[in-house]
């Protein structure tokens, strides 16, 4: 709609409302594990890594509501509320545990802070296929830390290693290319919906 006419007062006030309301649902939604499988802790990690991934899309997509105030929690990731062993060199160490508290935040520092967290949890994981849409959506966010591209590239390669699949693939192929792009300055433009085609989201 907003390509071919811009939003009236209305509709742009319904889309922020919803598009908040979906924000603070997906901050505060708790991962909790079935009973039988209560000691399966890295079901507890792909959850929630998926659930920040969900986070991370949401405002790439939709980015932040002009005329509106959203809270974002200062730790919004795992170790916010899990306290779990790190396994990584591309993050600092972990913040202890603790009650999730709101602040506001700039749109640039609380994506960093979700690409960090999302790199940490995943680096604890290992390669499958199910890491393949947080790789993803990481990956195409024109991330510009170094170590996080080559730990992207790195987790996506031995995935295809493991399973040389054509979504995998083509999810390797359309995070090169937004690195290409990004690094040669070029005005690619959001192609999430090109590029992300026959991308699993599973």
């Amino acid at each position: 709609m907003s390509k071919s006419r811009p939003l009236s007062i209305s509709e742009l006030s319904y889309f922020n409302n919803a598009r908040n309301n979906l924000e603070l649902e997906l901050q505060s939604v708790q991962q909790t594990l079935p009973s039988y499988a209560k000691d399966r802790d890295d079901l507890l990690r792909v959850a929630e890594v998926k659930r920040l991934t969900a986070l991370l899309y949401l405002r790439q997509r939709l980015g932040t509501p002009r005329n509106s105030s959203i809270l974002s929690p200062v730790s919004v990731g795992l170790f916010a509320r899990y306290p779990i062993a790190f396994n990584t060199n591309t993050t600092q160490a972990p913040p202890s545990p603790g009650p999730l508290a709101m602040v506001e935040s700039s749109t640039l520092a609380w994506k960093e802070k979700l690409v960090t967290d999302i790199i940490a949890i995943i680096s604890t994981l290992p390669d499958t296929a199910t890491l393949l849409w947080p790789l993803f959506v990481v990956g195409s966010v024109n991330i510009d830390n170094e170590e996080h591209r080559r730990f992207i590239l790195e987790r996506l390669q031995n995935i295809q290693n493991s399973r040389n699949l054509g979504n995998i693939r083509r999810a390797r192929l359309a995070v090169e290319s937004a690195y290409r792009a990004r690094d040669l300055d070029h005005p690619r433009g959001n192609d999430w919906g090109r590029e992300g085609r026959g991308i699993s989201l599973a």
